[in-house]
């Protein structure tokens, strides 16, 4: 069985999509890394008596949803270690846990707004973070009854998945924007309190995550492109690899013809000739009514 579908297959070294996926992962795994380190050295960890706990749960938990399990649903398919049904269920997985990761963050920041007297989402970064979780959750709900069942038609699977895809990587890049705006928000507010100085390890931590997540995005773009390339390329030589396997195919068939023919010609015994049949009873051949 192929490991991708007809129109998915991915090209060789790291600019065909197979090794560019494995760039756009270890780059999410990067960001990933960063922030937690930026939890771990600045902001106390998860200790009960951080100032920012149960705070510094929410910026840990919103970047492994939205740039670890996301980023790895995403390039699942790219990677083609897997066949087409273990891939699907492993971006299946991917958003199940970034479902669950969300609900943990959004929780950890609504919990530490709450013990602080700290009102909720006034800012820029929660309005578009709610919504985007909104939306997350309906396609993900509406992702599960379509291509989960079976009760679906195979026609309205395909007439769904563009948009379904479509809309996936449309929250996926509002998802890293938010991110990015958290990192900013949370920047301002140590900044303006003076509890760290604009040129300090923990800033340029902090906003070198969020370069990171530029270039995360802008990977994931062209390695979107480098697979619409495969697929229109594929299905351009459609037809002349059609073409190809018919005319081999009528080789082939023409060739057990040939064979079959041969065959039954090499078994084919001549015809016995007459004993009574001599030459000399033949009559003499005349050249003269010819002329």
């Amino acid at each position: 069985m192929p490991r991708y579908p007809l129109g998915a297959g991915a090209g060789t070294g790291w600019t065909g999509s197979s090794g560019l996926g494995w760039v756009v992962l270890c780059a999410a795994v990067v960001v990933v890394l960063v922030v937690l380190g930026w939890v771990l050295a600045f902001r106390d960890g998860f200790h009960e008596s951080a100032a920012d706990y149960p705070f510094n749960f929410h910026p840990v938990l919103m970047v492994v949803a939205y740039v670890g399990f996301e980023t790895q649903g995403i390039a699942i398919f790219a990677l083609n270690i897997f066949d087409h049904g273990v891939a699907k269920s492993i971006h299946v997985m991917c958003h199940t846990f970034a479902l669950l990761c969300l609900c943990g963050g959004v929780y950890a920041v609504l919990s530490f707004h709450n013990a602080k007297a700290i009102a909720n989402f006034y800012s820029l970064h929660s309005w578009l973070g709610i919504l985007q979780l909104l939306f997350f959750v309906v396609q993900f709900v509406v992702s599960a009854a379509v291509y989960l069942g079976s009760l679906v038609p195979l026609r309205i699977k395909q007439l769904v998945m563009p948009y379904h895809r479509l809309s996936g990587l449309v929250l996926y890049f509002v998802a890293l924007g938010v991110c990015a705006l958290g990192i900013l928000e949370k920047q301002t507010f140590l900044q303006t309190s003076g509890t760290v100085s604009h040129f300090s390890t923990d800033s340029m931590l902090i906003n070198t995550a969020g370069v990171l997540m530029c270039v995360l995005a802008a990977l994931v773009v062209l390695l979107i492109f480098r697979r619409h390339q495969r697929v229109l390329s594929s299905n351009q030589d459609l037809p002349l690899r059609a073409s190809l396997e018919n005319i081999q195919q009528l080789d082939t068939e023409m060739g057990d013809v040939g064979a079959e023919f041969s065959s039954s010609e090499d078994e084919a015994e001549p015809s016995p000739r007459p004993d009574h049949m001599d030459n000399s009873d033949l009559p003499p051949l005349s050249f003269a009514k010819l002329h």
